[in-house]
């Protein structure tokens, strides 16, 4: 009997130490690209330097089919081509910032809003123009009736268009940070699946995905790669708890050995 019970509490913890060493592992990669933000944040990194989509707000699909997703975390947007294949990732051209919006113009033109600025780009993400706006909020910005951005305060309460390509007369940012779909020039629909998205055709047939490399999406914040805090600090408890007691017995241990008998 212990001969078949021995082999199975083996198995047991090393499966078990596997486990924990493939978890710590994933937590110390969260941290690190934790750290990773900031530091393309601040001092960029290259273009062909793929990103788990952390923090995605806003995303679009410009005219000439070209998919562009802001991901708030890096200041940083992501590029792929209507099949999904990587082009690039660029910064924001005004700077880091966490007040942003997206949209894209049916000329070919793409907007980013980055708090009161608006940067006008190509698909390729060549800087055009850039304009300025005023007050608290920046997001009052429409075409006007040569398709420029126009920041206009009055129209504050219409509804924003972010769901298809802008023309003008469109007010082009929403007051939200994210966004749940956007309908293509095609008819097609992009949907967000989180930190995903997937593309619809109008009889509802999916179409296809777009993302981050798979290896790469277990590193994405908030979710998934916000649990390796509570985790590590989990970790570094039990580690401390450990030491204290290690401690304490060998000071019981030099006591007794101090006590004469």
């Amino acid at each position: 009997m212990e001969s078949q019970i021995e082999p199975r509490d083996d198995t047991w913890r090393t499966l078990r130490r596997w486990v924990f060493r493939v978890v710590t592992a994933w937590a110390v990669l969260c941290l690190l690209a934790f750290c990773q933000g900031f530091i393309l944040t601040m001092a960029g990194g290259p273009s062909w330097l793929p990103l788990p989509w952390s923090d995605m707000r806003s995303f679009v699909e410009c005219a000439d089919g070209t998919i562009i997703v802001n991901l708030a975390f890096f200041s940083r947007v992501v590029r792929l081509d209507r099949d999904g294949s990587f082009l690039g990732t660029s910064p924001y051209p005004g700077g880091a910032s966490k007040d942003t919006g997206l949209a894209a113009a049916a000329d070919g033109r793409v907007f980013l809003r980055t708090g009161t600025r608006v940067s006008v780009l190509d698909s390729s993400w060549q800087l055009l123009r850039t304009y300025r706006g005023n007050g608290r909020y920046g997001g009052n910005w429409v075409l006007d009736d040569a398709g420029r951005p126009v920041f206009a305060a009055e129209r504050a309460g219409d509804r924003p268009v972010v769901s298809r390509l802008a023309r003008p007369g469109d007010r082009i940012f929403p007051r939200s940070t994210s966004q749940h779909s956007f309908r293509c020039d095609d008819g097609s629909l992009l949907v967000r699946k989180y930190n995903h998205l997937e593309r619809y055709a109008k009889d509802g047939t999916r179409l296809g995905s777009y993302g981050a490399p798979f290896v790469l999406r277990p590193f994405a914040f908030p979710l998934p790669a916000a649990m390796a805090w509570p985790y590590l600090f989990v970790l570094g408890w039990i580690a401390q708890g450990r030491r204290k007691r290690k401690g304490e017995q060998t000071e019981t241990a030099a006591d007794a050995r101090a006590t004469p008998e």
